[in-house]
């Protein structure tokens, strides 16, 4: 008998999925991953998606990304740089809160990753190591 494409995720997977959330959240915290250098003008802000971000926050879509009249850009593909341009929108350009909100978003689908790997390892390998892989 085949196993099913997409068997139910058992709660402590989804249990483990929310405490990877929290602990990425706390990371950010207290190893303050939201400081970036100033000198740079901000580039380890996002490298370059940052750039773009700020561009579109600026109203300038994709062009200028580096400052002036550079022109437009093909450096990333459109949908994160265009959520970073309504983060720095909405939080500001380069700020802390802008920060901590780009972050948790990243940790967030980092933790939904159990999901996939679950299916995946479930599919692959049974029960047992699908929830250790989750």
């Amino acid at each position: 008998m085949e196993k099913p494409l997409r068997p139910k995720i058992p709660k402590s997977v989804l249990q483990f999925m929310w405490l990877s959330f929290i602990l990425q959240v706390a990371a950010i915290g207290l190893l303050h991953q939201y400081r970036v250098r100033l000198g740079d003008d901000h580039f380890g802000f996002g490298w370059e998606m940052g750039r773009i971000g700020r561009s579109i926050a600026l109203g300038q879509g994709f062009s200028n990304p580096y400052g002036g009249n550079t022109g437009p850009s093909a450096w990333e593909p459109p949908l994160y740089p265009y959520f970073m341009g309504g983060v720095f929108k909405l939080f500001g350009i380069y700020s802390y809160a802008s920060a901590w909100v780009l972050l948790t978003f990243n940790s967030l689908l980092a933790s939904l990753t159990c999901i996939p790997i679950y299916w995946i390892a479930h599919r692959t390998f049974g029960e047992r190591n699908a929830r250790w892989s989750a």
